[in-house]
């Protein structure tokens, strides 16, 4: 099993039918998604969901399972679900995980629109903190990926202008961005390059006997 051991479930199968604890039961789920049995994690967790909606780690691990399942629409419903519900300061996990989801299913108006909420949570006095900088970096990287996807340099260099007020002088976090994003530019470069070499005729022999050894003929010095 990837992720997890035998051992491990079988205990926690064990456990879970004489124990009733919210705790074990995500532990459970959470172990079920490790060893790739989506569909067992998602019956487990969403008993559970439906007990207490306002568990975020349960509703997240729910969506998480539903989403590797293939099953995104019903992800997209517990997290808004979820969202209803759960604690405010639990809440951005979960915002990002819904962009997330808007985002592998090509909806990136959507994506953005959650991703946006998140970032806004963190712009409030003294709200980034060093433990939460690292979600703060994801949210503001996802956010970069689809802005530039999308060709909208114009709300890139706004995020980024944002960021660079918020963060600490020392966080390399748009220094990061920004190599990812000249990263994507030279792929993108090589990509358009073969296929422009694939569409004119010829273009593969001449490339090919430019390259063959009998196109540098070799004088031999006597």
């Amino acid at each position: 099993m990837a992720g997890t051991s035998a051992e491990e479930m079988r205990v926690y199968s064990q456990l879970v039918k004489t124990v009733s604890s919210p705790a074990l039961l995500i532990g459970y789920g959470s172990a079920l998604i490790r060893a790739g049995r989506y569909n067992d994690a998602i019956e487990r967790l969403r008993e559970y969901v439906k007990l207490d909606a306002s568990n975020a780690s349960a509703v997240g691990l729910l969506a998480m399972a539903q989403r590797r399942a293939g099953q995104r629409p019903a992800a997209i419903a517990t997290l808004k679900g979820g969202l209803a519900k759960v604690e405010t300061g639990t809440r951005t996990d979960l915002i990002l995980e819904l962009a997330q989801t808007y985002e592998e299913m090509g909806r990136n108006e959507e994506a953005i629109a959650q991703y946006e909420q998140a970032f806004e949570h963190f712009t409030g006095k003294d709200a980034l903190t060093p433990a939460n900088t690292p979600l703060f970096g994801e949210v503001v990287n996802r956010l970069a990926v689809v802005f530039r996807r999308l060709g909208n340099q114009s709300k890139l260099q706004t995020l980024l202008a944002r960021t660079r007020r918020l963060i600490d002088e020392h966080n390399p976090l748009i220094e990061l961005i920004t190599i990812e994003g000249l990263r994507e530019d030279g792929k993108r470069l090589v990509l358009e390059g073969r296929t422009t070499l694939e569409e004119v005729p010829g273009s593969r022999e001449v490339s090919e006997t430019e390259l063959s050894p009998g196109a540098f003929p070799i004088t031999v010095m006597r």
